[in-house]
């Protein structure tokens, strides 16, 4: 029983690592695909608001550096 629990929490905590370290990888390419000024196109704008939606989403702001 002590045996099966153990397995069970083990398994659980390295799905959550690996879950951590794929939205840690989106989010750098999110950074960089975020543009340094305002877009001044409509589809630009679009992109620039759909990428901010995934990186509150995906709790980007987490991984920014300080």
């Amino acid at each position: 029983m002590v045996s099966m629990l153990a397995t069970t929490g083990a398994g659980i905590a390295y799905t959550a690592h690996v879950q951590r370290e794929s939205d840690r990888q989106w989010c750098e390419l999110f950074a960089i695909l975020t543009p340094d000024a305002p877009p001044t196109t409509e589809r630009g704008q679009e992109v620039a608001e759909a990428l901010e939606r995934r990186r509150q989403t995906l709790g980007c702001n987490q991984f920014d550096s300080p």
